[in-house]
């Protein structure tokens, strides 16, 4: 016992010691272990962020059943490249897990609209797509793929949306029928952000649209101001945009833009379908509407068109 006391440290110097290597311990592990955001991890697990460069968009108020599981599949289509945007009521919640993961990983994020907006009629939309605001919340993305709740990805396509980053505004050709006008639609439209902000910022659409009613015009020619060609973009076609709706209105601003690139229609068809068939489309734009004259190829090629509609298993 004497020989422990006399060669044996004493016991406040013990503690300290201890207290020391414990301490040292503690700033080493600190120090040395990287940030759980810092480890080199597999792309796909990547958190996305506003600073992300291509964008997916969807605008929507409504408490629709189909709103998660839709979001969920273009995520699930488009991969971690391209976040997507729920541009919502600030009361929206979700109790999907596989929504919540998405959100705590950053691939998709919740952005509240603002309160006084109202989206009751198709005006309402399209005055709201033809401010500056909600291209502005996109930046400093370059490019925004806009979908809604009647659009569709499908994940059969031989197609993905990188095969279209060279043109600043692409969607379901319109068919050249009388009364429907000329353009793109914009349910499901892919869009270079840059040049949709020139747009906004430089034109009136409701000015615009004012004017053409109190010339009792139907569709507004478009000016020759642009370096696209007609003729290359929709051969043949007679109609001029109805600027009433947004997507036309965009489509009259981007031919008229110098230096913007727009898609022939044998490329436009190939990335959504509306009303001008294609058989192996990147998407669909209001699938419902062509499912008399091709259910049987849909259901084969793109099960997941019903997602987009109004069915339900039993209809289908």
């Amino acid at each position: 016992m004497n020989s422990t006391k006399q060669h044996g440290m004493p016991p406040r110097v013990l503690y300290r010691v201890v207290f020391a290597t414990l301490l040292f311990i503690a700033i080493a592990f600190i120090v040395l272990i990287p940030d759980k955001n810092s480890y080199n991890i597999l792309p796909s697990f990547r958190k996305p962020s506003i600073e992300s460069k291509k964008v997916a968009v969807i605008v929507d108020n409504r408490a629709d059943p189909r709103l998660v599981p839709i979001i969920l599949h273009f995520s699930s289509i488009l991969g971690p490249d391209w976040p997507i945007f729920l541009f919502t009521t600030s009361t929206f919640a979700a109790v999907s897990k596989a929504f919540q993961r998405k959100i705590k990983d950053g691939s998709i994020q919740l952005r509240d609209l603002p309160s006084t907006l109202s989206f009751e009629k198709h005006t309402d939309v399209s005055g709201f797509m033809t401010t500056p605001w909600l291209w502005e919340q996109l930046a400093p993305a370059k490019h925004a793929l806009l979908f809604q709740l009647d659009s569709i990805l499908c994940s059969n396509s031989p197609f993905e949306i990188n095969d279209y980053l060279q043109y600043d505004f692409i969607g379901a050709p319109i068919q050249n029928v009388a009364g429907w006008g000329l353009g793109f639609n914009g349910g499901l439209s892919l869009r270079n952000l840059d040049k949709t902000l020139q747009i906004v910022r430089n034109n009136d659409w409701t000015a615009e649209v004012k004017e053409s009613k109190e010339k009792g015009l139907d569709g507004v020619p478009i000016l020759s101001t642009g370096t696209n060609n007609i003729n290359a973009i929709f051969p043949g076609h007679g109609n001029s945009p109805r600027i009433q709706y947004e997507d036309q209105w965009f489509f009259k601003k981007f031919m008229e833009l110098p230096g913007a690139v727009l898609p022939p229609l044998n490329v436009s068809t190939t990335f959504s379908v509306e009303s001008i068939p294609y058989d192996t489309p990147f998407g669909y734009h209001k699938p419902s509407d062509t499912v008399p004259q091709q259910k049987k190829h849909l259901d084969e090629y793109c099960p997941e068109y019903i997602l987009a509609t109004d069915q339900t298993i039993i209809d289908a």
